[in-house]
């Protein structure tokens, strides 16, 4: 996926910082176009309080330093690479200077654009960041999709002329304009990594982070998505830094400028071409026949726990800083040259509308997926059918007064859990895409979950109204408009709140199995303290309390009272009481029997419940995705 960065094509006040050494010939710079230098200096990370094994087996707490004094600088015009062994530091490097630092590691140092301090805040107006995964909304198409991201980084001053010409400048760019009309879940991985970029370059970023972009691609693939990165670089003099792990020889060679980190320092700063030289005069030739990269890698690499082979790399890394001379004095003249110039905000769209576009989004999505909608639909009718000719024209006898009850718990029950389920299905197809684009900054866990909620609402409300419909006077209750009315808006309610239960389920788990697994632990006891499984005078007095957190409660309360009260019931004499009264004569005494108005026989108060509810479970699951972006966030 790609990253935040939102901007609109935000420039810099001239500087003259000079490009990077190439291996290949660059295009021209427009006269407008600002150079971008990102320099870093004495940059440390560290963790306190990491638990270390020792020689003798036994643990130790220490500080662990992965950064050591890194400084350098890379600069727009030309591809720049960071590479190095695993433990080298290049990730914690990579992610300090792009502020996605994991969650316990400590870092100092100074880091500047155009010799200003590089702030989160600039970073996220200047910057974007593209992830090793590329995650999307599968249901829409490339140019959706750019449409879409369009909406979210684009300040809303911006036009739909220009939105769209930037959408067909990034197909373009990326070479995706023969791909536009494909879904996304069709691309294979280099398109995806493509799109990725291309929803990038929509904002018109100065600085943009790749993590690792050829990751889980082969030869050719790889070199076609660094070839459009050089095309990005190329045309829009993006200051563009790669992460890259064991590239092939060509890829390699593809990149104009090699950052190369060995023991949490710098060990090369430099072109690419002077790389394999600068190692032959410090005595380390690389063999015609291997890739140098490879060579590069191995060359410098060390577990800390071999002294003997930290030393000998050690030693590498002092001859090549000898050879290139201080990173430290080119950094400082950097600052010098570019103090003064200053990165600009940008207009984030406002919030109602992130809002709309993510609720536009979330309907089409949901009317594009036909099966899904299509089975929803003859689910509600089905089980409507089925239920109401279970209890077809229920008698107002005895047998009835239990029947009504029992089909009126069993439909609570049933809108509970089928729209904790629906509400799963979707949720979890999108977990990937809502925490890429939340840690992102495109838009934040409260505006995802109004729009989430939103479009929820019309889909809920067409499953009650067909299920109620085709039920409801099957089974003989209450004829007038008005009874079928509450009804119907009893069991949308309890559908409303299932759903809330089901995208925070859906978001903690991450899948299908678990939060199916986990649907239980929220159903279960609201069916259990609802007054109909259990009396409430047989619950434990300590438990009773969880029966004002029981949505079918509301919901069973309400449709009784709306269904049985000012009704009669007759018995047969072989039915009847010593007394020689019917033992349910009244809906009202059945009402009173199983305690369904001890807060009165006004629906108000079910309805008032039953928002709370819902609102306890959109504040629960609010809490679970801040909690998970976050978490993503920092890795």
């Amino acid at each position: 996926g790609s990253g935040s960065g939102s901007g609109s094509g935000r420039s810099m006040s001239g500087t003259t910082a000079t490009s990077a050494s190439s291996s290949s010939p660059r295009p021209a710079k427009d006269a407008d176009v600002p150079a971008i230098e990102l320099s870093f200096k004495d940059v440390k990370a560290w963790v306190p309080n990491y638990k270390e094994t020792q020689s003798d087996g036994t643990k130790a707490v220490v500080t662990r330093s992965i950064l050591k004094g890194v400084s350098g600088t890379v600069r727009s015009g030309g591809l720049t690479m960071l590479m190095g062994a695993s433990g080298a530091g290049k990730s914690t490097f990579f992610d300090v200077v792009a502020h996605r630092t994991s969650s316990g590691v400590h870092h100092s140092g100074s880091i500047k654009v155009n010799g200003r301090e590089f702030t989160l805040e600039d970073f996220q107006n200047n910057a974007a960041y593209v992830t090793q995964d590329s995650f999307f909304v599968g249901d829409l198409t490339v140019r959706e999709t750019l449409e879409f991201q369009c909406s979210l980084r684009l300040p809303t001053s911006i036009g739909a002329d220009e939105r769209r010409a930037r959408v067909e400048d990034a197909l373009a760019l990326l070479r995706l304009v023969k791909y536009s009309s494909a879904k996304a879940r069709d691309l294979n991985t280099a398109n995806r990594k493509k799109l990725s970029i291309a929803c990038a370059v929509l904002a018109k970023p100065l600085l943009l982070f790749c993590d690792e972009p050829t990751t889980s691609l082969d030869a050719t693939t790889a070199r076609s998505v660094i070839a459009s990165l050089r095309e990005v670089a190329a045309k829009r003099h993006v200051l563009i830094f790669c992460t890259i792990h064991q590239p092939s020889v060509h890829v390699f060679r593809m990149f104009d400028t090699a950052l190369v980190m060995a023991l949490g320092q710098m060990a090369y700063e430099g072109p690419v071409a002077e790389l394999v030289p600068r190692l032959a005069a410090a005595g380390h030739e690389c063999p015609t026949d291997t890739n140098p990269a490879d060579f590069v890698i191995e060359l410098l690499s060390a577990k800390y726990s071999d002294t003997a082979r930290v030393e000998a790399v050690q030693g590498v890394i002092d001859s090549l800083r000898a050879s290139s001379g201080a990173s430290d004095a080119r950094g400082d003249s950097a600052d010098e040259a570019a103090e003064g110039q200053r990165l600009e905000g940008s207009n984030r769209p406002n919030p109602l509308s992130l809002v709309w576009h993510l609720f536009r989004r979330d309907l089409r999505v949901a009317t594009r997926n036909e099966k899904a909608l299509q089975a929803n639909i003859g689910q509600s009718i089905m089980l409507g059918l089925v239920l109401g000719f279970l209890y077809f024209q229920s008698p107002r006898n005895q047998a009835g007064a239990n029947d009504r009850v029992g089909y009126m718990f069993l439909v609570s029950a049933n809108s509970m859990f089928l729209s904790i389920q629906s509400s799963i299905m979707i949720a979890v197809s999108e977990r990937a895409v809502f925490l890429k684009e939340v840690s992102e900054g495109s838009y934040n866990s409260l505006e995802y979950l109004v729009a989430k909620a939103l479009v929820l609402i019309p889909f809920q409300a067409l499953y009650t109204a067909l299920f109620a419909a085709t039920g409801y006077f099957i089974v003989g209750l209450q004829s007038d408009f008005i009874n079928w009315l509450h009804f119907a808006l009893l069991l949308f309610l309890v559908s409303l709140c299932g759903s809330a239960f089901g995208l925070m389920i859906s978001v903690a788990t991450g899948d299908v199995a678990t939060a199916n697994a986990l649907t239980p632990a929220i159903g279960i006891p609201a069916m259990l303290f609802s007054g109909f499984v259990v009396s409430v005078n047989s619950i434990p007095v300590w438990l009773r309390w969880i029966r004002y957190i029981s949505m079918v409660r509301y919901s069973l309360s309400g449709l009784m009272i709306n269904e049985l009260d000012g009704l009669t019931f007759k018995c047969l004499d072989s039915e009847r009481l010593p007394s020689g009264a019917c033992p349910i004569s009244t809906g009202a005494k059945l009402l009173e029997d199983l305690k369904a108005t001890e807060n009165g026989k006004e629906l108000w108060p079910r309805y008032v419940g039953l928002c709370c509810i819902y609102v306890l479970a959109l504040v629960s699951a609010y809490i679970v995705m801040v909690y998970k972006a976050q978490k993503a966030k920092r890795g």
